[in-house]
């Protein structure tokens, strides 16, 4: 489990860091991002979106600063499940609704 964890980390920081199309946007606002525009970002913006998002709403008070990676992929999967029957639901919505 810590080497799957080590590799997540370790793609989830390159892509963070590459200089690919995601580096070009200097900001993204998710309040104003659609569950479409969501599902069609490639797989490092989706992976990078999660993990704010799961910081956004973590309990501070029963976690800590703990990064919980299964956690990340599992309100992915329920994230794209939600989004994908309501393409035009703001992103945030969507995330109160299953990240949470």
């Amino acid at each position: 489990m810590r080497r799957i964890g080590a590799v997540f980390l370790a793609g989830f920081l390159a892509a963070l860091c590459s200089g690919g199309p995601a580096a070009k946007a200097q900001s993204l606002d998710l309040a104003k991002m659609t569950c479409k525009e969501f599902l069609d970002s490639d797989k490092a913006r989706r992976d990078l979106i999660i993990a704010w998002l799961d910081g956004y709403y973590l309990d501070q008070n029963t976690m800590g600063p703990v990064m919980k990676l299964d956690k990340f992929a599992a309100d992915l999967q329920k994230l794209s499940e939600y989004c994908t029957p309501n393409p035009t639901l703001e992103l945030i919505a969507a995330a109160e609704k299953t990240v949470k």
